[in-house]
């Protein structure tokens, strides 16, 4: 069967959302939230294969893949969204475990995956060059589909997955966020009384202001919906938090919404010294 993948808006162009409808099988995905703990005790990553350890001690033979597909910095390089899929603990594996760009950002699976492309079409990943190098049996360019069939169904491994043998995945919308965000997200703006926890300008005089202060994720993970994860900004603040989100508010309705709530509080957050005010204000 065949995951896929829908091409996010430019907010959130590091996470593709999963549509649940089209995943029709017994075998599940690990998901991201794994701790770093559990991904070391439940995939064996080696010279041989990567493998998942169910329950029962039984190993899975599988791949691994970048869930959100490549980060925007790594599209404009390489041309394409299309992450490379794993097989073996190949240098590239090796080099993301060594910048400590490893746990939450690979997924284990033994299905088909597909993601859409820069160009909208939807397209199968492909072997990673450097796995290719150390397999004897594989071909470049080789897709999921084909190394499923050739050496996961075909595989001699005891035991078989069950859906209670693996963590479930997790049903997000377009952008890639939960069932449960909006609410999770209003609560938490609610419970620190509309103050925006960087600056501390306060929006909570009417219904109107609250459109200006968001809940942001600290781990950049939208499916992580952990209080502890939660952080209260206003849209200043929200789009100065990192790089990535000062590309997000750079162009289209967010730039326009962060103008926005300059022009309408700019002598509240002059008052309260927001430090980003005078980068917009120049």
């Amino acid at each position: 069967m065949i995951y896929n993948f829908l091409e996010l808006k430019l907010f959130v162009q590091r996470h593709l959302g999963v549509d649940p409808d089209s995943i029709n099988s017994k075998f599940k995905p690990i998901t991201q939230k794994l701790t770093r703990a559990e991904l070391d005790r439940n995939v064996q990553i080696d010279d041989d294969g990567i493998f998942f350890l169910d329950k029962k001690g039984n190993r899975h033979k599988g791949f691994l893949y970048i869930e959100s597909g490549y980060s925007q910095r790594i599209i404009e390089k390489a041309g394409t969204r299309l992450p490379k899929f794993h097989i073996l603990n190949c240098e590239t594996i090796q080099q993301q475990k060594e910048r400590k760009n490893f746990n939450g950002h690979y997924v284990f699976s033994t299905e088909i995956i597909t993601m859409v492309e820069i160009d909208g079409t939807t397209q199968e990943l492909r072997l990673c060059g450097n796995c290719n190098k150390l397999h004897s049996d594989t071909h470049t360019g080789m897709k999921t589909s084909e190394y499923r069939q050739k050496f996961i169904l075909n595989d001699q491994e005891d035991g078989n997955f069950l859906d209670s043998e693996l963590p479930k995945d997790i049903t997000t919308d377009f952008w890639g966020y939960t069932p449960e965000w909006h609410e999770a997200s209003r609560n938490y703006r609610m419970k620190m009384k509309f103050t925006c926890e960087d600056c501390g300008i306060n929006l909570n005089k009417n219904f109107a202001n609250g459109f200006y202060l968001e809940t942001h994720h600290k781990d950049g993970n939208p499916k992580n919906n952990d209080e502890d994860n939660f952080k209260c900004l206003c849209v200043l603040c929200h789009a100065n938090v990192d790089k990535f989100h000062h590309e997000n508010y750079s162009k289209g309705s967010t730039r326009k919404k962060l103008i926005d709530f300059i022009r309408l509080f700019e002598d509240d957050l002059r008052r309260i010294g927001n430090k980003y005010l005078e980068l917009y204000k120049k």
